[in-house]
């Protein structure tokens, strides 16, 4: 049984409840690993349910962009707390190393080369070379309060290369303990697919469902998370074929 599995099972944890009550860790009783047994076993669930909102061509998604290469897709109405994203954006062959080095290996550490509200993380936990914790920090823009994040991630690699990472908000006090300058999002059924294509090409598939709280109304903090989403993949796009191009406006 997985973490997520552990999780429901002992505190009957559902899909849009509060921050208050998601997704509980307790890392003394999973010891090493985020699953028992870690590795590629980590989570099947999580990787079964992303796989579903990536490559499902029977869903219905909303194209809310589409320009330079890169297309950021919608499922479910602007005005829920959890809109469902999908990003697509496709690169050069030559690009997997350095994707999976800005997007995965140093994430932490490079994250503020593409995203320019990020304010700041660390890793929480590395349960292994795989699974860990992250807790990151966003500026939330003129006059709204900063947004803060504690997930879980798991990695496994695909049979041609490339990787799939999913992962989910967690609530764990000590790991990463409320900081009230900030409001804590929350995220699910979350995952990135750094996957090649047929012709080689590499593709980037990203999809987030996430509630970041707050006032807002959710029409105004989901309109805005589209347009960051975007200039943030644009971002990634420029500094993938230029590594040393800093984001843009």
């Amino acid at each position: 049984m997985c973490i997520r599995d552990s999780i429901n099972a002992e505190y009957g944890v559902q899909r849009g409840v509060s921050m208050k009550v998601v997704w509980v860790l307790s890392v003394l009783l999973l010891g090493t690993h985020l699953c028992h047994g870690g590795g590629d076993q980590c989570d099947d669930a999580w990787f079964s349910t992303d796989a579903n909102w990536m490559s499902n061509s029977s869903l219905h998604w909303d194209t809310r962009k589409n320009a330079t290469g890169i297309v950021i897709q919608t499922r479910g109405s602007l005005l829920t707390d959890w809109l469902l994203f999908k990003q697509t954006t496709t690169f050069a062959a030559s690009s997997l190393p350095g994707l999976v080095d800005l997007l995965y290996t140093r994430n932490v550490e490079r994250n503020g080369e593409w995203s320019k509200s990020f304010m700041g993380g660390r890793y929480a936990k590395r349960f292994n070379a795989s699974d860990d914790v992250l807790y990151m920090q966003y500026n939330g823009g003129a006059g709204v309060w900063p947004r803060d994040f504690c997930y879980a991630r798991c990695m496994r690699t695909l049979p041609r290369g490339g990787m799939d990472i999913v992962f989910r908000s967690i609530d764990d006090p000590v790991l990463c303990p409320v900081n009230q300058s900030f409001v804590r999002g929350v995220m699910m059924d979350c995952a990135e697919r750094i996957w090649v294509g047929e012709n080689g090409s590499i593709v980037l598939t990203y999809i987030l469902q996430s509630n970041t709280e707050g006032d807002l109304p959710k029409a105004v903090s989901n309109l805005a998370n589209i347009n960051v989403m975007f200039k943030e993949f644009s971002n990634i796009h420029s500094l993938v074929q230029n590594p040393h191009r800093p984001y843009h406006d």
